[in-house]
């Protein structure tokens, strides 16, 4: 009964008049005895009235506690706790797990859905590189146009501060596997980094076939090919045969190396850096955990 009487309820809520709300709850009691067939004729509430009567306890309070849960939603003058406030989201419905907002640009779906949109700009507009051009750190960090090359994106497998563990049993992020094979159906190249050395390219690409995120073996590894390269040397290496798009990883240490060695990480430099989340750079949860 009192799922039906909130479905009545809708158009009173949402025309924020709470003094109608009596008057449907009494029509909802009708229909409800009428179902239940009385064969007296009276309201379900006045067989409980009649014996509440001769036993002499009070009625029970159930408009009052219904008033209160309503009177919130109504809009009503209804006190609420100092310091709180209200703020309308503009959802129609809950985001997909994957979507759930986080940090700037904190999901995979931002990630694919601005790496499509950078693949085809518009006219006169120049394709550009997620990735700094090293020789602007110096001065103002800069993103260079990346001219005719194929496009392609960038994962970082590695947890923050740690190597990607082959032994650990994977589980591909939600939602990823669709945003990577929308990626490749444009013609998008999908390049995986990770601090593993090359010889365990095997074993990555069987976990990424494993998890469904490079069934057919497509996309590229970027793996350290000699114990002094770091990662960073591979994704310039990469630069110069792809145009990355955008870079996806769990720390700024996976778009530029530099915020590693900082000394003030909130500093100039670094907020300048910074201006690229959301537009090129997406910090987002392990792809593979």
């Amino acid at each position: 009964m009192l799922l039906t009487s909130l479905v009545a309820l809708q158009p009173v809520l949402l025309g924020g008049c709470v003094a109608a709300v009596a008057p449907v709850l009494a029509g909802t009691l009708v229909i409800k005895t009428r179902i239940d067939g009385k064969p007296d004729g009276k309201p379900k509430g006045e067989h409980r009235k009649s014996t509440l009567a001769k036993s002499g306890k009070p009625p029970p309070l159930v408009a009052e506690p219904l008033a209160r849960r309503i009177a919130p939603i109504a809009g009503t003058d209804t006190q609420m706790p100092a310091g709180t406030s209200l703020q309308l989201t503009g959802l129609t419905a809950l985001p997909r797990p994957d979507e759930a907002p986080g940090a700037i640009g904190g999901s995979f779906a931002a990630f694919g859905h601005f790496a499509l949109t950078a693949a085809q700009p518009k006219p006169g507009q120049p394709v550009r590189s997620a990735l700094i051009d090293p020789a602007t750190l110096t001065s103002r960090p800069a993103r260079a146009n990346c001219g005719n090359q194929p496009p392609a994106v960038l994962i970082d497998l590695d947890p923050d501060k740690a190597v990607f563990d082959l032994d650990d049993p994977p589980a591909a992020a939600p939602g990823l596997a669709e945003q990577l094979a929308r990626l490749r159906a444009a013609g998008i190249t999908i390049l995986w980094q990770a601090s593993l050395p090359t010889d365990k390219s095997e074993r990555l690409y069987i976990i990424l076939a494993a998890v469904g995120l490079d069934p057919d073996r497509t996309d590229r590894l970027l793996l350290i090919r000699k114990p002094d390269e770091r990662k960073q040397d591979r994704r310039q290496d990469a630069a110069r045969d792809w145009c990355i798009l955008a870079v996806a990883g769990d720390s700024k240490g996976d778009f530029e190396e530099a915020f590693d060695y900082l000394r003030d990480p909130n500093g100039i430099l670094a907020s300048a850096m910074s201006a690229n989340l959301g537009d090129g750079w997406f910090l987002t949860p392990q792809p593979i955990r």
